[in-house]
């Protein structure tokens, strides 16, 4: 499963296990085009990415900010496991 979100709501992750298939680089990623305050807590994301990709990403997009909140997240296994650009 790969999440993917451009606007500006509240997303809140809570109690997910997300586990890279076959081609899946970013187990979840926030480029917000507007401020957002996205959530994640009780979630594993593993296995993400080869080389590039990774657990999280965080991405603002120009106009966008992103006050992500992470509880009891576990990330491993990745490319990486928490990146912002």
């Amino acid at each position: 499963m790969q999440v993917r979100t451009t606007t500006n709501f509240e997303y809140r992750f809570i109690q997910s296990i997300l586990r890279a298939l076959a081609g899946m680089p970013t187990g979840i990623r926030f480029a917000p085009n507007s401020a957002s305050k996205p959530s994640v807590s009780d979630t594993v994301i593993s296995h993400m990415g080869s080389g590039t990709g990774g657990g999280i990403v965080i991405n603002p997009q120009s106009d966008g900010s992103a006050q992500v909140a992470l509880e009891r997240v576990t990330v491993n296994g990745n490319a990486f496991g928490i990146a912002t650009t």
